[in-house]
């Protein structure tokens, strides 16, 4: 198995590709080759469409990448995530992805007695964001986006129940390199664990 880097980010500039760019690095150090993707530059189309929600309930899907994308996920024993908050939760390219690739039957089944997650062989999830406003703020205002509805309902469901946590870089675009530079030594940590 291998560990997947997902990230969801147009700009080939921002902080999220150099992040990427460190997770890759210390994954090396590792001696593991992640398979990276990089939804904006795989032109992924994050919308649901009909086709795609007629198929829904069935597993099905009418869009290919989807299916690649899966079997990428069916090989993952660690998976990082890394995209911007913006409007104080994730991107539609993110969101998108969660809602054509985690589908019935192959994410989660659906029984008498509820849902039964199917991506347990996931053990290890990082989600590493950025965003202008602090992290405690979202935590406290904002009703906590990516621990309440990502980490602890959406990968729940999905079997993805192990060493999870979130890594929020605030302040970027008024914050230091100080400060971007200690985000970046906890990543690498946290990678390197």
């Amino acid at each position: 198995m291998k560990p997947v880097i997902l990230l969801a980010h147009p700009y080939c500039k921002s902080f999220n590709h150099h992040v990427k760019d460190v997770v890759v690095e210390s994954f090396k150090q590792k001696e593991k080759v992640p398979v990276v993707i990089d939804l904006s530059d795989e032109g992924f189309n994050p919308v649901l469409s009909t086709e795609d929600l007629r198929l829904y309930m069935r597993g099905e899907t009418s869009d290919p990448k989807v299916r690649e994308y899966q079997g990428i996920l069916s090989d993952c024993d660690e998976l990082v995530i890394i995209f911007p908050i913006w409007w104080y939760e994730a991107p539609a390219l993110l969101k998108g992805f969660l809602d054509k690739v985690f589908l019935p039957s192959f994410a989660f089944d659906e029984t008498e007695d509820g849902l039964v997650g199917k991506l347990g062989h996931i053990k290890k999830t990082t989600i590493l964001t950025t965003s202008e406003v602090e992290t405690e703020f979202m935590r406290e205002k904002v009703g906590n986006p990516i621990e309440t509805s990502l980490l602890e309902t959406t990968f729940e469901i999905c079997g993805i129940t192990s060493d999870k946590i979130w890594l929020n870089c605030e302040h970027i675009a008024s914050g230091s390199e100080i400060e971007r530079l200690q985000f970046l030594e906890k990543v690498r940590m946290r990678i390197l664990t």
